[in-house]
Order: C-alpha cells, then structure tokens, then sequence
C-alpha cells in the first residue's frame, strides 16, 4: 500500500513540475534573399506559447521597438525596383502579413506565397513581416533600399 502511495505521489509531482527541465521555445526566424544574396532581417516583438510538463503551457510575450526604431540600426540592402525577394520562414507559419513603413508611404507590397515584390517606385522600404502560428505570432524587420538600377 505505501509503495503504490509514494508512486502515485511522485506521478502527480512529475505532471505539476513538469517533465523537461529545458524551455521548449522554438521562436521561428525569417531569413529573406534575393538572387541568393542574404537581406538582415532582425527579430522584433513576440508572443509565444508551448507546452510545459503534462498540463501546463509556457508563454513568453516580447515587446520591440517599432519597425521604423529597429531599421535605424540596419544599413539596408539596395536592389532594384521589383525585385522578388524570397521569403524562407524556419517554420512554415499558417499565415504571414507584409506592412509596409518606408517612404514611399501606402503603397502596396505584393506578398504571394513566400514571396515578396517591391513597388516599381525608388525609395527606402522598411518592411515588417508578421508571421502567425499555432503558439503565437512572430514580427521581424528588413530595410530594402530599391533603386532604378542596381550600381
């Protein structure tokens, strides 16, 4: 009877403290190229929940300075006006939205599945990619310089 008591109690004990020692956050990045050539992209803010133990769940919120703040930090790639930039996510997420907070103002930024155009129109382009998941959503931001011709 004690036997089966003390393994009962350490059961439960496992399932409130939790199996693993080691956090599980797996935060996706977004790496971003064109022709091959490697766009800085940096991580903004965040919010992220996983399992912990048997019942529990684990959630990590981050708070970033604004995509505009974050971008004065990058240099920025220059490439030229419509360009295709390719979009590769760590993780596929289930969606993703493009936001647009350059100079050029309200224009649009055509996002197809993986891929991003940049308008025909020069300018500074800081954009924000907004990727959405099952545990959370994940911002990040790259500077894109476009130009008429790419010397």
């Amino acid at each position: 009877m004690r036997k089966a008591l003390v393994l009962l109690l350490s059961i439960m004990l496992l399932g409130i403290v939790g199996c693993n020692v080691e956090s599980g956050m797996d935060i996706p990045d977004l790496e971003v190229m064109y022709k091959g050539e490697v766009i800085e992209v940096m991580k903004g803010g965040y919010n992220w929940t996983t399992k912990s133990g048997l019942w529990g769940e684990e959630s990590v919120i981050v708070d970033e300075a604004s995509p505009e703040d974050i971008a004065k930090g990058m240099e920025g790639n220059r490439v030229p006006v419509g360009a295709k930039l390719d979009l590769v996510f760590s993780k596929e997420p289930i969606s993703f939205k493009v936001v647009n907070w350059g100079e050029p103002g309200e224009c649009q930024l055509t996002a197809a599945p993986n891929t991003l155009t940049i308008p025909e129109e020069e300018g500074t382009y800081i954009i924000e990619v907004i990727g959405e998941w099952k545990e959370g959503q994940v911002s990040c931001t790259f500077k894109i310089s476009g130009h008429k011709n790419k010397d």
